[in-house]
Formats: C-alpha cells, sequence, structure tokens
C-alpha cells in the first residue's frame, strides 16, 4: 500500500513540476514577444526620425520666404504698431492654448484682459511683461482663437476678473486655485479679504 501512495504522490509532483513549467515558458513566451513587439515599435520610430531629419536637411525656398514673413510678423508683435490689440491676444492664444478646447482658449484671453484691467495697463504690456506669457506666435492664427478673444472680450462674467494666472501641470504659486481646464490650471489672485 506504500508503494501507490508514493507512486500516486509522485505523480501529483511531477504534474505540479509540469504544469509549473508550462506556466514559466507561457511568461516567458509573452515576455519574449513584448521584447519583439518594443524592438520593432522602437526601429519604427528611429526609421520616422531618420526620415525628418533627412527632410530637415534638404533646403527648400518655400521655407526661406515663410522665414522672412515669420520675421516681419515678429517686428509688427515686437513694435506693437500693426497689430491692434485682438491680434495679439489671439496669437498669444494660439502660443499657450493653440490645442486647449475652445473654453481653455478663452480662459486665456480672459487672464489677459484681467490683467489689463486690474493693472491699468494695455494688452501689448500685459502679454510683453517677462517670464508671463510666451511670446506671441508669428504665423498663421487659427480662427478659433479669433473667436476665443472675442468671447472672452464679450461675456467678462464667463470667469472671475481675478482670474489672473495659469499654469500647466500645477496651479501657479501665486494666487488661489480656481479651476483647471486641459492642461492648464488657474488660479485667481487672492485679496486682502481672503476671497
Amino acid at each position: 500500500m506504500g508503494n501507490g501512495r508514493e507512486t500516486r504522490l509522485n505523480r501529483e509532483k511531477s504534474g505540479r513540476r509540469k504544469r509549473s513549467i508550462g506556466n514559466r515558458m507561457i511568461v516567458s513566451a509573452v515576455i519574449i514577444a513584448d521584447v519583439i513587439v518594443v524592438c520593432f515599435m522602437i526601429s519604427i520610430f528611429l526609421k520616422e526620425k531618420a526620415c525628418r531629419e533627412e527632410e530637415a536637411s534638404v533646403t527648400n525656398p518655400v521655407v526661406i520666404v515663410l522665414e522672412e514673413e515669420v520675421e516681419e510678423k515678429t517686428e509688427a508683435v515686437e513694435s506693437g504698431e500693426k497689430l491692434t490689440d485682438e491680434e495679439i491676444m489671439a496669437r498669444v492664444v494660439m502660443t499657450e492654448a493653440g490645442i486647449e478646447p475652445m473654453i481653455g482658449k478663452v480662459a486665456v484671453a480672459a487672464t489677459i484682459l484681467n490683467r489689463a484691467e486690474l493693472w491699468d495697463k494695455s494688452v501689448l504690456e500685459v502679454v510683453s511683461q517677462k517670464y508671463q506669457y510666451i511670446y506671441p506666435y508669428s504665423g498663421v492664427v487659427n480662427s478659433d482663437c479669433y473667436e476665443a478673444v472675442k468671447i472672452a472680450q464679450n461675456e467678462r462674467k464667463l470667469f472671475p476678473q481675478t482670474m489672473i494666472y495659469f499654469h500647466t501641470e500645477h496651479y501657479h504659486e501665486y494666487g488661489k486655485p480656481y479651476i483647471q481646464i486641459g492642461a492648464h490650471y488657474f488660479s485667481i489672485e487672492e485679496t486682502e479679504g481672503g476671497n
């Protein structure tokens, strides 16, 4: 009787070992497949990068003309003479929130208007202050950026007038957190009364 029990125990151990080995083989196969997929993705990325670098190295006369046009528009933004407040704001909105939803674009435009009103400054003075806004975009501005500026101008109660700060990835170190819209975190200026 002892032999029958030992045989049965040996068979159970053998079965467990086989299942364990089988499970390890499956896990190893999955890991190998993942490594192959990652290597394939890396090779595609590197090929695309090489193609982009090759395309960038080719001199294109159209690019040269566009660069001259961009320089002219940049000079216009710097001087502030040729652009209206709406155009300047639309360019800043394009730079700061071009890929954000419409309400995010409107919120950025509202911060410009709010600062201009609270600090008694022109739009150009507000957007030109060091470390405040990314330098205004000098390319073609999407029509929705102009629309966002119009909405911000016409719907002044959409956001509090004290909403003057915004930052990406986290709330600004100044002000009181107010709302997150897309990738931007907007804050309101804290008043002496604590509001």
